[in-house]
């Protein structure tokens, strides 16, 4: 029932509490897990500018590298790994004509899911 974002944010504060009892970890490096968790949603957002925006975030690669990893042990995606691996080679233009084109199909679905009904 917890926002995905909060749950996330919970469960990244706990694994970290959990890790220092028994190894030290520096704030530096607990931060940086807690931020590329968190990005993980993010990944998840494939449309508008902001998508596009979030290939040049400092922590795009290591998030980019924890979804493959993911992928790789089992977890159904929905493809987010090779959507975002070939978005990546795609030049800047590019980039920005393909979340516009997934932002126009999407639109499209939620606006009807939307439309009064005559009932």
């Amino acid at each position: 029932g917890e926002a995905p974002m909060a749950a996330i944010h919970a469960a990244g504060q706990q694994a970290v509490s959990s890790a220092v009892k028994s190894v030290a970890i520096p704030r530096r490096f607990s931060q940086a897990m807690r931020e590329i968790w968190e990005f993980q949603l993010r990944l998840e957002r494939r449309t508008g500018r902001k998508a596009a925006e979030l290939v040049d975030h400092r922590r795009f690669r290591a998030a980019y590298d924890f979804l493959l990893l993911r992928e790789q042990a089992g977890e159904d995606t929905g493809g987010l790994g090779t959507w975002w691996t070939e978005f990546q080679i795609l030049a800047p233009d590019e980039r920005l004509q393909r979340v516009s084109n997934q932002s126009g199909r999407r639109g499209r679905s939620s606006s009807s899911k939307s439309a009064p009904s005559d009932t």
